[in-house]
């Protein structure tokens, strides 16, 4: 068994608060689910939201090179590019954030530089201090490689662990 790094109760208050600011800032917000890891979060983000216009799923690739993340890849679902509706608030959410670079990829490919303002960004997890995204429900400290809840490769876990690289 994998340590707990934040237990599954801790996970739901987390999420319960963080439903509550998407909903209170953004009126029928669009929310765009980035998989596979956020898949769990997305499914618990969803059922507490008041009021959503439109929930899409990204899938986005992201490999690890040396320990660090590479250059993410969007992938479309249906093969073609989802439709951003201009007058609604986007939320896009992801389980955790360490540079912001798959939230500032998917800003990049999908949304026009005067549609910006319309995006926030939502995450369970900050890892380290580089990326603050609109919404963050636990900043950490940036070693170590997450998993569980989602998140492979113990994406069953109903909390998040830590792998120590030995």
């Amino acid at each position: 068994m994998l340590p707990e790094l934040i237990s599954s109760e801790e996970i739901e208050v987390l999420v319960d608060q963080l439903s509550t600011k998407i909903t209170l800032h953004a009126h029928n917000p669009c929310l765009w689910i980035i998989m596979d890891g956020a898949f769990m979060f997305g499914a618990d983000i969803i059922r507490r939201v008041g009021g959503m216009r439109q929930t899409e799923l990204i899938r986005v690739k992201r490999d690890y090179e040396s320990g660090k993340p590479t250059q993410p890849r969007l992938y479309y679902p249906y093969g073609q590019k989802p439709v951003f509706l201009t007058k609604y608030t986007h939320v896009l959410i992801d389980v955790i954030s360490e540079t912001g670079a798959t939230f500032e990829y998917i800003k990049s490919e999908l949304v026009s530089d005067r549609e910006r303002p319309r995006i926030v960004t939502c995450a369970l997890i900050a890892k380290g201090d580089k990326y603050t995204p609109s919404f963050v429900g636990k900043r950490i400290e940036a070693e170590g490689f997450l998993t569980g809840y989602g998140m492979g490769p113990h994406r069953h876990l109903p909390y998040v662990a830590r792998i120590e690289r030995r």
